[in-house]
C-alpha cells in the first residue's frame, strides 16, 4: 500500500517555524499565570444555555474521522452526536493529538467532555470524572508475521516498542515503561492507531501495544501483522468530565447511557465499528493490492456516479469489488458479467448496451442501486443503505416480507440489525429466503470493503493545538508537518 509522505521543511522555514512556536509558548506561559475562572451555576444549565457541547477527541478510525467535504463518522462521533441531538445541542469538535492535552483543557473548562476511547484507569480517574462505561478493551501485543513471538517481557522491553496511550496504564505496561525509559508512546509522538500499525508493518518498530478492539477493526488493512499476547486485564472505556463540576451533567449522561443500552443502540454501534471480523490473509492482501493496481482506473467513474446519484463513491466502489474484484471482464457461471455484474435484464432497464464496458457498467450499477434505494421507505441511515444492498442482491420481495415479520414480533422494521435476525432465522426453514444467507454475506462484505476504503481515503482532521502545549515537549520531527 502506498503511503503519502511530506517533505521535510527547508532549514530556513524550519527555523521560522521554531521561532513562531517559541513565541506561542511565551504567550502560553503568560496566559497560564492568569486565573481560569469556572462558570457559576449547574454545568448542564450552562451547556444548554450555550446551545453547544464542546467535545475533545482524536482523529482515527476508531473514534472520529472525516469522510467527505463536510461529513464525519466514527464510534465516538456517532455516540456523541446522538446525545447532543437528544438534548438539542450542536457539537463543537476539538481534535487533539494526545490525551494529556485533552485532560488539561478539560481541567481548565475549555471543553465539556473528552470522547476519545479513554481508558478508565486509576491514573486517569485522578484527573477526571467518568461517565458510565460504554465499551471495554484489552491491550494486546501486535507484531509482524515474519517476527517470532517475543520469548519474555524482558525481550519486549528491550525492543523498539510503541505503547498506545489508549492502551491504559495497567501494571504490566507500567513495568515495561519503567524498564525502558526510551519507549515511544503515542502520548509523546501524537500517533494514531493507523500510523502506529503502519510503522510496525514497515519495520520502523518491532512491536506495538494497543487495544484489541482497535486492532480487530484495522487488521484487514494490515495483513502482515498479527495479534499476540494480551498484556493486561480488560479495562473500561468511557467519556471523561471535569471532576470539579457539579453532578448535573453526569446525571444527564447516566440517563442517556441507560437509554442507549436499553434500546440496543449501543450494541449495534459496537457491532458496526468494533465487531471482530473474519480475517483472510490472502483476501486482505489481494484487496489492498487491487486498491493500488485496479481501483485508480475506475475511481473517476465511481466518483462521477457518486455525485450524480448522491451516494458515497466508496460505497459504489465497494459494491464493484464484491461483484467482480474490479474486473470488467468477470463472468459468472450464470452469465452475469462486467465490473458491476449486471444481468441482461438489468442492463436493458438502466440503458447499458455493453456490460463489459467498465464505464457503462458502473453507470448502470449505480443507477440501479439508486432505484432500489429510492423504493425503500425513509428509514434512518446507515440502515437504509444496508437494506438497499440486501435488496440489490436478493430482491425487494424477501426484504419487504422480512420487515413485516420483524414488526409483527415487536422488533424495529427500520433497524437492519433487527431485520437481519429474522432474515437469518427464516433462511433455515422458509424456501422464500433461500438467498438470504448469501445476501447477508453480501452486505457484510461490502460494509467491510467500504469501511476500509473510507479509512484509507479519510481526510486528516486539523488538530486543535491548545496554547498550554510547551515547546519543550516538541522535537524537530514534531515541527516537520
Amino acid at each position: 500500500m502506498k503511503l503519502l509522505t511530506q517533505k521535510p521543511l527547508a532549514p530556513k522555514l524550519l527555523a521560522q517555524k521554531v521561532t513562531r512556536t517559541l513565541a506561542a509558548s511565551a504567550i502560553s506561559a503568560f496566559l497560564l499565570l492568569a486565573p481560569n475562572p469556572q462558570p457559576e451555576g449547574p454545568v448542564l444549565d450552562r451547556i444548554q444555555q450555550s446551545g453547544q457541547l464542546v467535545v475533545a477527541t482524536r482523529n482515527d478510525p476508531s473514534t472520529y474521522f472525516k469522510i467527505g467535504s463536510a461529513s464525519y463518522a466514527g464510534f465516538e462521533h456517532d455516540l456523541v452526536t446522538r446525545y447532543a441531538d437528544s438534548m438539542g445541542l450542536d457539537v463543537v469538535w476539538k481534535v487533539y493529538g494526545d490525551i494529556a492535552s485533552m485532560l488539561n483543557d478539560l481541567d481548565q473548562g475549555k471543553v465539556d467532555l473528552v470522547a476519545a476511547g479513554l481508558p478508565v484507569t486509576p491514573k486517569n480517574e485522578k484527573r477526571a470524572l467518568f461517565a458510565p462505561s460504554y465499551n471495554e478493551a484489552a491491550p494486546v501485543l501486535v507484531y509482524r508475521n515474519d517476527f517470532a513471538p517475543p520469548s519474555s517481557t524482558d525481550a519486549i522491553a528491550q525492543s523498539r516498542l510503541v505503547i498506545s496511550a489508549q492502551a491504559g496504564s495497567a501494571p504490566k505496561l507500567e513495568t515495561l515503561r519503567k524498564s525502558n525509559p526510551d519507549l515511544l508512546t503515542d502520548e509523546r509522538r501524537n500517533l494514531s492507531p493507523t500510523v502506529l500499525l503502519s510503522l510496525l508493518a514497515e519495520g520502523e518498530v518491532d512491536y506495538v501495544v494497543l487495544n484489541d478492539n482497535v486492532f480487530n477493526q484495522l487488521h484487514a488493512l494490515y495483513p502482515s501483522l498479527r495479534k499476540g499476547e494480551q498484556m493486561d486485564d480488560r479495562h473500561a472505556i468511557a467519556w471523561a468530565l471535569n471532576r470539579s463540576e457539579d453532578a448535573s451533567f453526569l446525571a444527564s449522561l447516566q440517563e442517556y447511557f441507560a437509554q442507549v443500552n436499553a434500546s440496543g443502540f449501543l450494541d449495534q454501534l459496537r457491532e458496526q465499528y468494533f465487531s471482530e471480523r473474519s480475517f483472510d490473509y490472502v483476501g486482505s492482501r489481494t484487496f489492498l493490492n487491487h486498491i493500488d493496481s485496479r481501483l485508480p482506473r475506475y475511481s473517476r467513474d465511481f466518483k462521477r456516479m457518486g455525485q450524480q446519484t448522491e451516494l458515497d463513491w466508496r460505497l459504489l466502489a465497494a459494491m464493484g469489488y464484491q461483484e467482480s474484484l474490479w474486473n470488467p471482464n468477470a463472468i459468472s457461471p450464470t452469465g452475469v458479467t462486467g465490473l458491476m455484474m449486471l444481468t441482461k435484464g438489468t442492463a436493458r432497464e438502466v440503458g447499458v448496451k455493453d456490460r463489459r464496458d467498465p464505464t457503462q457498467s458502473i453507470e448502470g450499477g449505480a443507477r440501479y442501486f439508486k432505484q432500489i434505494y429510492e423504493k425503500l421507505p425513509d428509514v434512518p441511515e446507515p440502515h437504509r443503505i444496508w437494506f438497499s444492498l440486501a435488496a440489490y442482491n436478493m430482491g425487494m420481495g424477501p426484504l419487504i416480507h422480512a420487515r413485516k415479520l420483524t414488526a409483527a414480533t415487536g422488533d424495529d422494521p427500520d433497524n437492519w440489525f433487527d431485520v437481519k435476525k429474522h432474515l437469518l432465522a427464516q433462511s433455515r426453514s422458509n424456501p422464500r429466503y433461500t438467498n438470504a444467507r448469501q445476501a447477508l454475506a453480501y452486505v457484510r462484505n461490502i460494509r467491510h470493503y467500504y469501511d476500509a476504503l473510507v479509512w484509507l481515503s479519510a481526510q486528516p482532521v486539523k488538530s486543535y493545538q491548545p496554547l498550554s502545549e510547551s515547546v519543550a515537549s516538541l522535537s524537530v520531527n514534531d515541527l516537520i508537518l
